[in-house]
């Protein structure tokens, strides 16, 4: 989908219960990475096929989960963290 054609695409906001739902049945997707941003959860939904999609849920919206942004061919990386440094070694 051209980025223009993206950013066109309406938010789609329902209760969190509704979207997963919705998500799941239709898409196969389900929450594969969860994080926080100030008080708002992130998710991304993926399914085996290579769909996502991206849902913020607000507590400052009564908890209403809203869809930030769709796509396809995910895939992971299999980049591993580093090793964290070690305080006191010489470099």
């Amino acid at each position: 989908m051209p980025a223009a054609k993206a950013q066109q695409m309406p938010v789609v906001c329902q209760p969190h219960s509704k979207i997963a739902t919705h998500l799941e049945k239709q898409f196969r997707e389900v929450v594969v990475v969860t994080g926080l941003a100030g008080e708002a959860l992130f998710e991304l939904f993926a399914s085996e096929s290579g769909t996502w999609t991206v849902v913020i849920t607000r507590p400052s919206m009564n908890n209403l989960a809203c869809v930030q942004g769709t796509g396809t061919a995910l895939t992971f990386t299999g980049i591993e963290y580093p090793e964290p440094e070690k305080k006191g070694d010489p470099a």
